[in-house]
């Protein structure tokens, strides 16, 4: 009995400290060297000095949009209401940029705020998909009756008008980065020959993708007043990413929008020791609004539990980066919908919600 205690005494003090990797074997997943790549360097947490030099370089980033021209133009009827459906065309860095507005018709000069509609995925914006969902969505309405609706295509990407007419934007794709220069420009450029909008109100309604890209826009530029996002991604440096990471060096395949072109231009480069660690993490980090809250608008954030493309870990992080920077209530809130995933059925639900979010910092006729 005596030899049983002492034996029980030594797995105690000797043997069960030592077994977290049996009992937890997910812990040690996403340390040391995986595949060439430091995942312990690549996620660290930001210092001071990253984020001092991502927010100097947007600072230091000249946005200039020239030659802006109206290359096409709809009478829009949605119900008992008239628009005009516009897609302009502007110079950027050398490279033709295409948006389109939607604005209601017989608008008074200086009187309706601008909505920036941002898309999900890689395959544009099809701008039939846009006044669809505003004819079954009493609440979308609202806003298309309400204000001019912007909606820019991303880099190398179509807007689409119909099956035999799109226009696509020039340039290298840069998802998540320059797709905020664009649409920011998107913005002024409508701003410049569309007299019926009032400069000074701006929100943003984003998709997906087209989510960070909002949360970074307002990161960018404090004129914008309010952002609504559904299910976006949010941290690029949380566990979420490290496993699209890990399975992507592993050899396998990932349907995150966006990530082929981080994998080609980053990832792949720093496994073969073609690219740093400092500058992977930066290009990580400068598309992460976590680490930016304090320059970000107003936010609304909706997500579903069982998005399998956008995990709600997502939601969750920027939820928990929030609640610990103790803003003002008004200034953020969260929708958590159980049994929606990254589809049309959880922006549809969330809507009722949006309009009342952004109707809170916005005002119109």
């Amino acid at each position: 009995m005596k030899k049983l205690s002492i034996l029980i005494t030594l797995l105690i003090l000797f043997i069960l400290p030592n077994c977290d990797h049996i009992t937890n074997p997910e812990q040690d997943k996403y340390t040391g060297i995986i595949e060439g790549v430091n995942f312990d360097s690549l996620f660290a947490s930001p210092t001071e000095f990253e984020l001092q030099a991502i927010s100097d370089e947007w600072q230091n980033r000249e946005i200039i949009s020239s030659n802006i021209n109206v290359v096409f133009k709809k009478d829009l009827s949605i119900g008992s209401k008239n628009y005009d459906l516009r897609v302009i065309s502007q110079e950027i860095n050398n490279n033709i940029h295409y948006f389109a507005t939607i604005n209601p018709q017989n608008a008074d000069e200086n009187s309706l705020p601008i909505l920036t509609y941002l898309h999900g995925g890689e395959s544009g914006v099809n701008i039939s998909k846009v006044t669809t969902f505003s004819e079954i969505n009493v609440n979308f309405r609202e806003m298309i009756d309400n204000f001019i609706i912007v909606i820019p295509s991303f880099r190398s990407e179509p807007i689409i008008i119909n099956d035999s007419l799109s226009f696509i934007s020039e340039g290298e794709p840069s998802p998540w980065n320059y797709d905020v220069d664009d649409a920011l420009a998107s913005i002024q450029a409508a701003i410049d020959i569309t007299p019926e909008i009032d400069s000074s109100q701006i929100a943003i309604f984003g998709i997906s993708r087209g989510a960070c890209v909002g949360m970074l826009m307002s990161i960018r530029d404090p004129k914008i007043d309010v952002v609504v996002e559904f299910f976006g991604p949010t941290d690029f440096l949380g566990d979420y990413v490290k496993e699209i990471l890990y399975q992507t060096l592993k050899g396998g395949e990932y349907d995150l929008p966006g990530f082929n072109y981080l994998n080609e231009n980053y990832i792949q480069p720093l496994k073969n020791d073609e690219n740093s660690i400092e500058e992977t993490r930066i290009e990580l980090i400068r598309r992460s609004p976590v680490y930016f809250i304090n320059d970000l608008a107003p936010l609304q954030v909706h997500h579903g539990t069982v998005d399998e493309i956008v995990l709600i870990s997502q939601a969750e992080r920027i939820i928990e980066v929030f609640n610990e920077a103790n803003f003002n209530e008004n200034r953020f809130e969260s929708y958590i919908y159980d049994s929606y995933g990254h589809n049309e059925f959880t922006v549809m639900y969330g809507m009722e919600n949006a309009l009342r979010f952004i109707n809170n910092f916005i005002t119109y006729p």
